[in-house]
């Protein structure tokens, strides 16, 4: 039976880190689709404890994919 959690049952930031995986070159790479809105509060621009990990987020919006850095 899979258990994965699916993007729209995330409610808080462990539970968003668990989802992180490597881009091409091994960095870590999280791909929210269209879900930006809704992550955007579980994420942070600084560090705010250790267990948090920096990570690329990608994201579609109106005019494209976006990318942008935060903490996991």
């Amino acid at each position: 039976m899979n258990t994965q959690i699916k993007l729209k049952d995330i409610t808080t930031p462990e539970q968003l880190r668990e989802r992180i995986g490597k881009d091409g070159l091994g960095f870590p790479k999280l791909s929210l689709g269209i879900y930006w809105k809704r992550f955007k509060g579980l994420m942070t621009t600084n560090r705010t404890s250790e267990a948090q990990v920096e990570t690329r987020v990608e994201f579609c919006c109106f005019d494209g994919t976006k990318s942008v850095r935060r903490f996991v």
